[in-house]
């Protein structure tokens, strides 16, 4: 079973509203701020009797919703007014059903007495080395204090570049750098290649060794006049701080148009570390890579913390606790802002010196909540000028570990953040595992709902801009996969087709530990695509023109398979169960990739309810993805600054009444999209009144006359006489459309407008 869809926001115009519980055949009267567990208590009292013959130690009261695959948790503090399927039944006019469970406890142990922890221990916390004595000897007589090694020691290295099989010949233009996230710390001049040969050339530095930080990257890429493109970031630590030594191979990764990386000097630091498993790519270009150093180490966290010690630093916000009060107050929030213009300013490479540094940058304990990313990239660059400034020596590195210890001690005095301003420690010009770190233990307090709305955002970072396998960040997705079903199914979904290293990773160790039951589901849901992609192509084949055609077709291919077999949950919503495939009301849309109407009953109430979903193939709905995530935010924040500010003009903000549907990416060119019910495109309204699809400003208002007044239907092609909001007109009054409903329409259009132009989006996506 699911755990409960709980929405951002809760139904405003709702006061009370009433819950049938079927085996009490009762009805309860639930307040606004009702949450499960007071239902529970409701429950317990009217069920003495049963509460007697099933409830006991070792079983727990739970309740589910009667048509839909979701449990109500007694530990979720939200209201029921905010679970999503109890907005869409008040929104719908509907019964709200729930029946009740009891569920087994887990044991407790006898000899700690406490509850048995089954969660899967995916990456073991410790490594018990087998001999820790000779390990501690070894890395005092073999290992050395990377920062402590002299400044005439320069880095380097030795590659050794070889062709690839089937590749036609070709002269490559091989660029090579080191970043320190997308801040270059040396480029070296660039290499000319001959495919068909191999290449191997020693590359000297200007750059101490001393001065090279953990997160640093080496960079790679292959150029040619044909337009091809090869990449390569290689992290110069491992994951135990110590600097890479000895001999390593890879294969340079085709850069895709899809992927999501800049171009910086030929270079993509943004881009994912290592090589990826794609074996779509034609050429395999490998690289091998000796770098001749002794064994070299970083700072261990118990050295970090005994030199963080040392430091001495005022809190960084010495009104913190005023300023988290008062941080919904205005001031608070325009210093918030000024923050966020100065972190979008600087990280843009077009603008960063014409944007005005802020008074606070300097003096941290006045510095807004939300600033501790302006004030980390502050003392970065500080520290990258240090590095590109020709004084190298020892004295230059020590300031250089100053300003980075200062830095760690900083980000431990700072208070916590929103949430949002987190992920902007977690993209690629953040690379240190201490400031991620900090960064992921503001997420770990995000909520499930919240959690699961930022997921593309979190799962991209995971992806792409962790350097290492086991870090908290991918540790914390791992976890809330494997705790909430759907966190764990969307996170199933987007890396299916991911071929990073880290993204193979995740999706095998999710596969893994999920269950037999949600792996069997997933499976059912991926057959399910590609019977849907074979009947596709088979329609697309035969060219059909006529939509009736089309429909026979797709039924007919439809009903070739068993009719149990499109049985599964949705990949859309892991609480509801699709039963019965209704393949007489499946359609083809008249579009050029043939996109399917599918309906299904629903499983758990097959007579009253259905769900209708459109399968596309052809086009990347991450953008629409995308879309509808910031449409939401908009949403959210509104309806949130009109709670916070009642007597201001927001509050008239409370609903602007925004629709929105769902979509699952189930690839780069395929994808579900829930149908909103009862919708009505601009397209068919026009069609509706005899008319072109040329804008006229009558043909909505007539739409909505004859949806509101079923006394009074327009004639096609007939115009209803508008109206003003108080009923009075010169003219003779025909039919009028609702005060009520007008007020809805207008405010939906001005927020989907407002949304959609301060974006920058065009008409198709409002």
């Amino acid at each position: 079973h699911a755990p409960p869809s709980i929405s951002q926001t809760i139904l405003s115009n709702i006061d009370s509203f009433f819950v049938y519980i079927e085996r009490l055949d009762k009805s309860y009267c639930c307040k606004d701020d009702t949450t499960c567990e007071e239902l529970i208590g409701l429950i317990r009292n009217d069920d003495k009797k049963s509460t007697m013959e099933y409830y006991n130690a070792s079983t727990e009261l739970m309740l589910k919703f009667s048509y839909r695959n979701e449990f109500l948790l007694k530990s979720e503090p939200y209201p029921l007014l905010q679970y999503t399927y109890i907005q869409e039944c008040l929104q719908k006019n509907i019964q709200i059903n729930l029946q009740i469970i009891y569920i087994e406890l887990p044991r407790k142990s006898k000899k700690m007495m406490q509850i048995i922890n089954n969660e899967p221990d995916i990456f073991p916390t410790k490594i018990k080395p087998i001999k820790p004595i000779d390990l501690m000897k070894e890395n005092e007589l073999n290992t050395q204090l990377l920062p402590l090694q002299p400044s005439s020691l320069l880095f380097k290295f030795t590659l050794r570049l070889r062709p690839s099989v089937n590749a036609k010949q070709a002269l490559f233009q091989l660029h090579s750098g080191i970043y320190y996230g997308r801040r270059c710390l040396f480029s070296f001049e660039q290499m000319t290649w001959d495919n068909t040969f191999t290449e191997e050339k020693t590359r000297t530095t200007t750059l101490p060794i001393a001065n090279l930080l953990p997160g640093t990257l080496l960079c790679f890429a292959l150029t040619n006049k044909q337009s091809e493109s090869y990449f390569l970031n290689v992290s110069l630590f491992r994951s135990t701080a110590r600097l890479l030594n000895g001999s390593y191979e890879f294969t340079l990764n085709a850069v895709n148009s899809r992927q999501n990386i800049a171009n910086m000097k030929h270079l993509y630091p943004d881009g994912f570390i290592g090589s990826s498993c794609d074996e779509s790519t034609p050429n395999n270009y490998e690289i091998k890579l000796r770098f001749d150093f002794q064994s070299l180490r970083f700072y261990d966290n118990d050295e970090i913390s005994k030199k963080l010690v040392d430091i001495a630093m005022p809190t960084p916000t010495a009104v913190a606790t005023a300023k988290q009060q008062q941080h919904h107050e205005s001031s608070a929030d325009m210093a918030n802002g000024e923050a966020l213009n100065y972190l979008l300013g600087s990280l843009n490479d077009e603008t960063q010196y014409m944007v005005r540094e802020p008074s606070w940058l300097s003096d941290c304990s006045s510095a807004p909540i939300d600033a501790l990313p302006c004030v980390l990239h502050s003392i970065l660059a500080d520290i990258h000028r240090m590095i590109l400034s020709d004084t190298n020596n020892t004295a230059n590195t020590t300031i250089i570990y100053e300003k980075f210890f200062s830095m760690y001690k900083l980000i431990n005095l700072w208070p916590p953040m929103s949430f949002e301003m987190c992920f902007f420690l977690l993209d690629c010009t953040l690379p240190d595992a201490h400031i991620r770190s900090y960064a992921v233990s503001q997420l770990v307090r995000l909520p499930n709902h919240l959690f699961l709305f930022y997921l593309p955002q979190i799962i991209q970072a995971a992806i792409q801009f962790e350097h290492y396998i086991d870090t908290p960040l991918i540790r914390l997705v791992l976890k809330r996969a494997l705790c909430h079903r759907a966190i764990g199914q969307k996170l199933f979904w987007t890396l299916l087709n991911v071929n990073t290293r880290n993204g193979r990773v995740m999706f095998e160790l999710y596969k893994t530990y999920c269950g037999l039951t949600i792996a069997n589901d997933l499976q059912n849901q991926f057959v399910l695509t590609l019977k849907l992609n074979k009947i596709n192509q088979r329609i697309r084949a035969k060219n059909i023109k006529d939509a009736s055609a089309m429909q026979q077709a797709l039924v007919a291919h439809l009903r070739e398979s068993d009719k149990n077999s499109w049985r599964c949950v949705s990949p859309l919503d892991t609480g509801c169960f699709l039963g019965s495939l209704l393949t007489d009301e499946c359609k083809v849309y008249d579009s050029f990739m043939r996109p399917f109407k599918l309906v299904w009953e629903n499983a758990l109430n097959p007579t009253n309810e259905r769900f209708e979903l459109i399968y596309k193939i052809g086009d990347d709905l991450r953008q629409d993805v995308l879309t509808l995530q910031v449409f939401r935010l908009f949403d959210s924040i509104w309806k949130k600054n009109s709670i916070l500010y009642p007597n201001e003009d927001l509050s008239q903000l409370h609903n602007v009444h925004m629709t929105f549907y769902d979509v699952m990416c189930t690839s780069d060119t395929t994808g579900f999209i829930r149908i909103v019910p009862n919708a009505c495109t601009i397209l068919n309204i026009y069609h509706r009144f005899n008319t072109t699809t040329t804008i006229k400003r009558n043909v909505i208002y007539d739409w909505l006359v004859t949806e509101n007044n079923t006394s009074q239907k327009i004639p096609l092609g007939k115009t209803a006489r508008r109206t003003n909001t108080t009923g009075a007109t010169n003219e003779p009054m025909d039919s009028s459309v609702p005060n009520s409903v007008l007020v809805k329409f207008r405010k939906s259009c001005a927020a989907y407008c407002t949304a959609g132009f301060v974006m920058g989006l065009g008409k198709l996506f409002y």
